[in-house]
């Protein structure tokens, strides 16, 4: 099979086609119970990220057969993924002399956990994949030692 090349182009935020997708994907978000979607998969459902792309060229019949593959339909959304993202929530607790941190998180996608000192700069200490939208990070207590700080950053 051939290797497809994209053109690689940046949009800015307020341009048109932006505003299409947005107000394709809030649609069905405001109908959501808390406005929220339950996950990836309800967001990746609205076509304008898609088959609806307003990036792709579907003005001929030949072109919509022949001319936009799989993967072209999914070169969009994949880029979209990744700012997609809730915030990853933390719950803090020790047992055992053990630090414990439960994040929130999609299933099946790669999560970093990353600890600072000082808020500014951050260093991986783990990648995660939650279960049932959650997973744990543990390290052994840090009684004495300088302030730490913990996140989660969801992967590409």
């Amino acid at each position: 099979m051939p290797t497809v090349l994209f053109d690689t182009l940046v949009m800015p935020s307020n341009s048109s086609q932006a505003a299409l997708i947005i107000n394709a994907i809030q649609q069905p978000r405001e109908s959501q119970p808390g406005q929220s979607f339950r996950g990836l998969g309800d967001i990746l459902a609205v076509p304008e990220p898609s088959t609806n792309s307003p990036w792709l060229n579907q003005s001929t019949t030949t072109q919509l057969q022949r001319g936009i593959t799989d993967e072209a339909y999914e070169k969009i959304p994949a880029q979209l993924l990744t700012r997609l993202r809730p915030d990853s929530i933390g719950s803090l607790y020790q047992t055992g002399g053990v630090l414990r941190i439960q994040f929130t998180g999609f299933d099946d996608y790669p999560y970093a956990v990353q600890i600072s000192s000082n808020l500014v700069d951050w260093a991986d200490v783990s990648t995660d994949y939650p279960t049932n939208g959650v997973f744990e990070f543990a390290e052994p207590s840090t009684a004495g030692t300088a302030r730490r700080f913990y996140r989660s950053v969801l992967l590409p």
